[in-house]
């Protein structure tokens, strides 16, 4: 991964958007995608409120309500699995991949019989009084061509609930909210959970996940924590979608342009912070990076030379261990 100067694209301070398509989470192993739309919501500055994450976090004392403007239809799907397929009228859910966004390769799948859902916002008896709650589910289980759909009705109570389905293997799952209870307000909810029969998938979420924002043009990706702060983001113009270590411990990603000095950034996922940033000497050299081991990264120094016709050439390597 490395940085061109002419990144114009900033990842903080955006202005406003015209256009959003799905955001999305992502860590080793999966990528959750909304039909939210955040250009009301946010301009990449203020933590978000009640992020995405907040459905795969165990902790009943969090919430994601989705942003009351989302009725996106834009988002990256194949013709076969287009939003008005999966999502049917109300184009509000949830699309979860067995594959992280940052990962190589075909998704791994997985068996499923089931999901689990804690369905309103379970903070205390007044929020869940006081936000929406979900009447019935569409889900359809995708794997490759295949794909079967279930309409399950929720109970209109707090905590944890379960449905169910014949078990078979997907290695995507659309989740519609089919029916509210009140159409005019925004969706709620405390937990989210994939079942193979009895048994609970774990999600194992780091403290800090990368977020796509879904802005077209002006989009942003972003590593956020539980809170939903922005801990540091990516320039996006060089195609940038962050880099996981082997164990996924790690996560790294360069950031700059637009009057910014880039710079790389390491995190330490589980802790949910930056723990290095390494910039190159001058604004006339550049950075690559790519993970050798679950600790260890190697580290390119790039510059223009007379002899390399415009193009950056590496003058300097590193090894960092962490």
């Amino acid at each position: 991964m490395r940085l061109l100067p002419a990144i114009t694209t900033l990842v903080l301070g955006l202005s406003a958007p015209v256009w959003a398509g799905e955001s999305s989470i992502w860590w080793p192993g999966w990528t959750i995608s909304s039909t939210e739309d955040f250009s009301a919501i946010n301009n990449g500055e203020k933590p978000f409120p009640h992020p995405l994450s907040a459905l795969f976090d165990a902790n009943p004392k969090t919430a994601w309500v989705m942003n009351p403007q989302a009725t996106s239809t834009e988002m990256y799907l194949s013709e076969s699995e287009s939003v008005e397929k999966l999502f049917g009228k109300t184009k509000r859910g949830l699309l979860i991949s067995t594959q992280s966004r940052s990962q190589k390769g075909s998704a791994q799948g997985r068996w499923l019989s089931g999901l689990q859902i804690m369905n309103g916002d379970n903070r205390s008896k007044r929020a869940f009084a006081g936000g929406n709650r979900i009447r019935t589910l569409r889900v359809t289980l995708l794997d490759g061509k295949r794909r079967h759909g279930y309409t399950l009705p929720l109970q209109n109570r707090m905590g944890w609930q379960r449905v169910s389905w014949p078990r078979q293997r997907a290695d995507k799952v659309a989740i519609e909210f089919a029916e509210l209870g009140d159409a005019k307000k925004p969706v709620c909810a405390s937990g989210l959970g994939l079942l193979d029969g009895a048994r609970e998938i774990k999600w194992n979420m780091p403290q800090a996940v990368l977020f796509y924002d879904g802005l077209e043009g002006e989009g942003a990706i972003m590593l956020l924590n539980r809170r939903g702060e922005v801990i540091d983001g990516l320039a996006t113009d060089d195609g940038e979608s962050g880099e996981w270590s082997s164990d996924g411990r790690f996560v790294a990603g360069i950031n700059g342009g637009g009057g910014i000095k880039p710079y790389l950034w390491i995190a330490d996922a589980k802790k949910g912070k930056i723990i290095r940033k390494i910039y190159p000497r001058t604004s006339q050299e550049d950075l690559s990076f790519e993970w050798i081991s679950a600790q260890q990264m190697k580290v390119e120094f790039l510059r223009h030379t007379k002899k390399s016709d415009g193009a950056y050439k590496p003058f300097q390597t590193k090894i960092y261990r962490f």
